[in-house]
């Protein structure tokens, strides 16, 4: 990348971003653990739940932020963003927001592939794999061959990265 433009044709992920900052109200973000090459950062979502949490996580490259920092959503470059709903209490920012259908997030995404694990889509407006879990809620036959991004966002059991 020169001076903030893809070279070889390739799609800018940092035209995407503030689309997922807006929707999302641009939460803060507590940096949770390092793994490998990526860092995780989480917040929970504000919800009526009693014994499952919805957690926003996304992973960047490795950071040399310490664990247990924080940061809105806006300063963080993410390669994976999910919305997942977990047993699993962990310590980090509570955050609330409405979701919207107007956002340039509300496109047509595809089912291009099914597993009995995962129902994976492609999206002809951004370049994104998006991945719906199936789970012991939501099987292979929960989710429809064709959806939004808002609406795989607000099932809560989403991962989205860029393709390549």
């Amino acid at each position: 990348m020169d001076y903030g433009e893809l070279i070889d044709g390739g799609y800018n992920p940092y035209e995407i971003y503030p689309h997922f900052v807006k929707y999302f109200k641009n939460p803060l973000m507590t940096k949770v653990k390092d793994q490998e090459r990526f860092s995780m950062w989480v917040c929970k979502i504000y919800g009526l739940l009693s014994k499952e949490h919805r957690y926003l996580i996304i992973f960047t490259e490795l950071d040399t932020n310490p664990i247990s920092s924080t940061q809105n959503l806006e300063n963080l470059h993410w390669v994976n963003l999910q919305t997942r709903t977990l047993t699993e209490n962990i310590n980090c920012k509570v955050h609330s927001y409405i979701p919207s259908n107007e956002t340039p997030l509300r496109v047509t995404i595809n089912r291009v592939n099914i597993t009995d694990a995962s129902s994976t889509y492609s999206c002809d407006a951004f370049p994104l794999s998006i991945v719906l879990f199936h789970t012991a809620k939501k099987d292979r036959n929960s989710y429809q061959s064709q959806g939004t991004i808002v609406a795989a966002l607000e099932t809560y059991e989403t991962s989205i990265s860029f393709q390549n």
